[in-house]
């Protein structure tokens, strides 16, 4: 869905959106990847929750600062 790409490059964390993919289906909106911030993890789903095709958005991002403290998953 390019209105999706679109938003995360143009809003002024575009360059840190870069490491987070999107994936649509069936009016499910699942995003994936890393950003260094819990704040930018929700910056980000705000970012998308208005888009008028998304039902629902499941936001799996993990954060991952540079201190080497993380969300990631097992």
């Amino acid at each position: 869905m390019r209105a999706v790409r679109r938003r995360m490059d143009q809003c002024r964390y575009g360059f840190i959106f870069r490491k987070v993919s999107a994936r649509f289906d069936n009016g499910t909106l699942t995003l994936t990847g890393q950003v260094p911030s819990f704040y930018l993890k929700q910056n980000l789903q705000e970012l998308l929750r208005d888009i008028p095709q998304v039902q629902q958005l499941v936001n799996s991002v993990d954060v991952v600062s540079s201190c080497g403290l993380s969300s990631v998953r097992p």
